[in-house]
């Protein structure tokens, strides 16, 4: 097992914002297709994002979007029943020094 972290809670309101994604939907889909594609030229302004994990069997669907053969409401719908664990993206050098080792 890795180091085990703690974060503060106050990174989760107001000075650092942070977007949380509960579970595989169409918003969820969306935001990791712009992410994931170079060409959409995808920005946010998020210190921390926290929602479920885009894996590789996630790629493939997301190709079949972008290849129009998938609309995003049948991606999200499609990836619903995929057993994904939920993950935690520091994207900030502000929300990475926040981290605290317990372990």
């Amino acid at each position: 097992m890795g180091p085990i972290l703690t974060f503060p809670k106050l990174i989760w309101g107001r000075p650092s914002p942070t977007r949380t994604l509960e579970k595989v939907c169409v918003e969820w889909a969306d935001f990791i297709y712009k992410n994931r594609n170079r060409s959409a030229n995808f920005s946010h302004q998020y210190d921390v994002v926290i929602g479920p994990i885009a894996d590789d069997g996630v790629a493939y669907l997301l190709n079949l979007y972008e290849e129009g053969l998938r609309t995003l409401e049948e991606l999200a719908k499609e990836l619903e029943y995929k057993d994904l664990n939920n993950q935690f993206c520091f994207l900030t050098d502000r929300a990475i020094s926040l981290l605290h080792r317990v372990k």
